[in-house]
């Protein structure tokens, strides 16, 4: 082989390994490449309970995903009223938000978010995937979901929940429906009336959307004995005050003379009865594993997933008590949380060894003085019997020295 035929045969070997070392670095920094997931809030960020929702896909995500994240969170706050006044501003600072890069995912939890997006997306994000979620199948619009969209939603059944609790306390003859009066709340509050009718002959539901919390909070104070109350949610009030976090649900228990049970669980813990929910973690895992499914590549239509029902009831026992439900009446299959343990439950085990312990040295003790009392009756006979052998031996020395006849 001459010296051109060496080098080229060189050159084609070092193109060779040159091309495989790009390849392996190529795929090294894809692989570490950060993907940046914008989170959209419907009315606050911390607002019961999408801010469950959106804490619980934020930790699924972290744990799925196998990119590096930058997660950026928003919060469309104009859908607090029917104003659409504020939304340009906002839209025009997502907009210069993203002005150099895109997001490679947008989350939309609750309703309004995913509306917003929706009525927008061409003017932000036409091409970029989006996940609509936390929100229930109703407020899902097929007609105008694109092939970027996948959903993962909830599906609440407002006369199965009514009935549950029925079940639980039959006497109750009046439910106060305590619900805001921002657009979706209204249209819930309508979905609502539609679905319990067939309960009107049986129930009398008392809404309160008019109205201040304040005045709620007097109204379910003074209810009627044999009543509920049911939570929906309370973003506005009837005043137009908003109420973030736990504010407005801890206020009410603390004034209510009727038990509360509601249709997420994300507001179990401390208030709520409990009942059939929907599990705000199992639809988080849910969304979280078809997000990360999405920041992958894979084309989000074709991403398909059944919406999600009650999971099964759970109750709180402390409610339980504090109400006089009996744990006979409650459904098959439920699970109570809560439960107060007994110093029996607590320390069985501990109760269990100490009194072994102490029957154990009571039997050692006994067995010890019975063995002392007999020996001591021993050693009294075995005196008197001395005793007796010592008196009758000078009459035998003496019998013995006598004559034989």
């Amino acid at each position: 082989m001459n010296s051109t035929s060496r080098y080229q045969a060189w050159s084609k070997w070092l193109i060779t390994i040159c091309a495989c070392t790009c390849l392996v670095f190529s795929d090294d920094l894809h692989a570490t490449e950060h993907k940046r997931v914008l989170i959209l809030h419907s009315v606050g960020r911390e607002f019961r309970p999408w801010n469950e929702y959106a804490k619980n896909i934020r930790e699924e995500l972290d744990k799925q995903s196998s990119w590096p994240l930058d997660v950026q969170e928003h919060a469309l706050m104009a859908a607090r009223s029917s104003d659409p006044n504020p939304e340009a501003p906002f839209v025009a600072y997502l907009k210069a938000l993203s002005a150099e890069r895109l997001p490679d995912l947008i989350v939309s939890i609750g309703s309004p978010a995913a509306a917003f997006m929706q009525r927008y997306r061409q003017q932000l994000f036409p091409t970029t995937p989006m996940l609509i979620t936390a929100l229930e199948q109703r407020r899902v619009q097929p007609s105008n979901l694109t092939e970027n969209d996948a959903v993962v939603a909830g599906r609440i059944n407002f006369r199965f929940l009514f009935e549950s609790f029925l079940q639980i306390a039959p006497d109750t003859r009046i439910v106060a429906v305590v619900n805001g009066s921002s657009p979706n709340e209204l249209y819930w509050e309508e979905e609502m009336k539609r679905e319990l009718k067939p309960l009107e002959d049986r129930i009398e539901i008392r809404w309160y959307d008019k109205l201040s919390f304040e005045d709620i909070r007097k109204q379910t104070a003074s209810l009627p004995s044999r009543s509920a109350i049911f939570w929906f949610q309370m973003v506005v009030d009837g005043a137009g005050v908003a109420y973030e976090g736990d504010r407005a649900l801890m206020s009410l228990d603390a004034t209510a003379n009727a038990p509360i049970f509601t249709f997420d669980d994300a507001f179990f813990g401390r208030e709520v009865i409990g009942g059939p929910m929907l599990s705000a973690l199992e639809l988080s895992k849910k969304a979280g594993a078809v997000a990360v499914r999405m920041l992958g590549g894979e084309k989000p239509d074709s991403i398909k997933t059944e919406p999600m029902g009650f999971a099964a009831p759970k109750y709180d026992w402390r409610e339980l008590r504090r109400w006089s439900i009996s744990e006979s009446r409650l459904p098959p299959g439920n699970q109570i949380y809560f439960r107060e343990l007994t110093t029996w439950d607590s320390y069985g085990w501990q109760i269990m060894a100490a009194l072994a312990l102490i029957l154990f040295q009571g039997a050692m003790i006994t067995g010890l003085l019975f063995e002392h009392r007999r020996r001591l009756y021993f050693e009294v006979e075995a005196a008197r019997r001395s005793a007796e052998l010592a008196h009758f031996n000078p009459a035998i020395r003496r019998l013995a020295n006598l004559p034989h006849p």
